[in-house]
């Protein structure tokens, strides 16, 4: 009986998820910083350029890291879309048919009373003895996607409903494109109070390499059988600045790699070849 394969060691070019906490490298600092702001803040913003980590910052770091913090926390992810308070009134009941239009009489409930999201939210938490940690990810499609004016504001003004007191077991983080921040902070005052607070993700600093080469050197290990593989002998030998541009490609490249081949020394071969280093 052919052995069951084994899912490759690396996530592809995809925002990790609470479930890879363990090999998320790179961000101590910042998750450290995110946590302690969050116990004096309740609504923070994370901004920084497209693809430079933030969901993967929230779910792999600051989520594990609340958990691990002697709390009992329940986080909620949730995407503005074109409907951002139709897509809020389904998080905060979701067990409401779809069909029933339920939901719809949600939002426009919403829409006058922006207050009762963080009732409702409130409620919850005390139910359920936790504290409750809503992530509204890609917040610049409320710039993006949203039409009206009015529906962008009624979403902010819910928001701050949520996070209106240090003192509620509510908390709320947003991440957004750095390039959006100035932009929506002209119409949305919600958003030019906050912007003073911003956190802003600065690129991966050069000594965290270190911390996500030994990942993947480990997965190098598993995936090719021992460490003495050529490609990692080639990162070795030529150091942290010539691969640092390289390295999203190689991980790519070694997240398909890691589907297709188990064990073989093919596999770093053609990897040197897909990266263009000395090819």
């Amino acid at each position: 009986v052919a052995p069951t394969p084994r899912p490759g060691p690396y996530p592809g070019p995809v925002p990790f998820q609470e479930a890879d906490a363990e090999r998320f490298f790179g961000r101590a600092r910042e998750v450290a910083a995110l946590v302690q702001r969050l116990r004096e803040e309740p609504l923070l913003a994370i901004a920084g350029p497209s693809g430079s980590g933030k969901t993967s910052l929230v779910r792999a770091g600051l989520v594990p890291a609340l958990r691990r913090s002697g709390g009992v926390w329940e986080a909620f992810e949730l995407h503005p879309g074109p409907d951002p308070l139709l897509a809020l009134a389904r998080l905060l009941e979701p067990e409401l048919d779809p069909a029933s239009g339920a939901a719809r009489v949600l939002a426009e409930r919403l829409r006058t009373e922006p207050g009762h999201a963080g009732s409702v939210l409130r409620e919850r938490a005390r139910k359920q003895q936790r504290e409750l940690l809503l992530f509204v990810d890609a917040f610049e499609e409320l710039g993006t996607r949203v039409t009206q004016a009015e529906e962008r504001r009624a979403f902010t003004a819910c928001l701050e409903g949520i996070a209106d007191d240090v003192t509620s077991p509510l908390r709320v983080v947003i991440a957004l494109r750095s390039d959006a921040l100035e932009r929506m902070a002209r119409e949305l005052p919600f958003l030019a109070e906050l912007s003073r607070g911003v956190f802003f993700l600065p690129p991966l600093p050069r000594e965290a390499l270190r911390e996500a080469r030994q990942d993947v050197e480990e997965g190098a290990q598993d995936l090719l059988g021992d460490v003495d593989d050529p490609l990692v002998q080639r990162m070795r030998a030529e150091g942290l600045d010539v691969w640092w541009d390289l390295i999203p490609f190689a991980i790519i490249a070694m997240s398909v790699l890691g589907m297709v081949f188990t064990r073989s020394r093919l596999a770093s071969a053609v990897l040197l070849g897909t990266v263009g280093v000395g090819m």
